[in-house]
């Protein structure tokens, strides 16, 4: 796209985003094994090395787009993706395939789907998601799901 816009002045970046702590997790659905699926996402989410502020975020996809690069790739997650996708295919698709095996099997609630904050457990909300769940009491009109009264205090 890139190629066939910029004759015309336009100017294509494309952005590889990793993870970032954008407070979604409380209102991600789940279905199957909802609370572990919901504690490895929201752990997942607020790792400091792994997951980047949406801010920070914003302000590389800005610049990137400002400066009429081609590309920018956000975060640590995606640029260690990048790399070994560069490596080889090869290797990048069976890292997919050892991270599949360790997601919880199937079981659970089944079809049914279920948010985040009705998936709570002893790993979720925790200082493990603190990050992540500051972000989403800055972010979100709603009060925090960790207050009193969720069987969690």
């Amino acid at each position: 796209m890139r190629a066939e816009l910029i004759k015309g002045g336009i100017h294509v970046t494309t952005v590889f985003p990793g993870l970032m702590r954008t407070g979604s997790h409380v209102n991600a659905t789940f279905k199957g094994r909802h609370r572990i699926e919901y504690a490895l996402f929201s752990i997942s989410d607020t790792l400091p090395l792994f997951s980047t502020s949406a801010e920070y975020a914003a302000r590389q996809i800005i610049s990137a787009v400002r400066h009429g690069d081609p590309e920018v790739v956000v975060g640590l997650s995606a640029k260690m993706a990048v790399w070994m996708h560069g490596m080889g295919l090869g290797l990048f698709a069976d890292l997919g395939c050892l991270l599949n095996r360790l997601l919880p099997s199937s079981g659970g609630i089944q079809t049914q789907v279920i948010s985040g904050r009705e998936s709570p457990s002893w790993l979720s909300p925790s200082i493990l998601t603190s990050l992540s769940d500051a972000v989403w009491a800055r972010h979100n009109e709603m009060a925090p799901y960790f207050q009193e009264g969720n069987g969690l205090s």
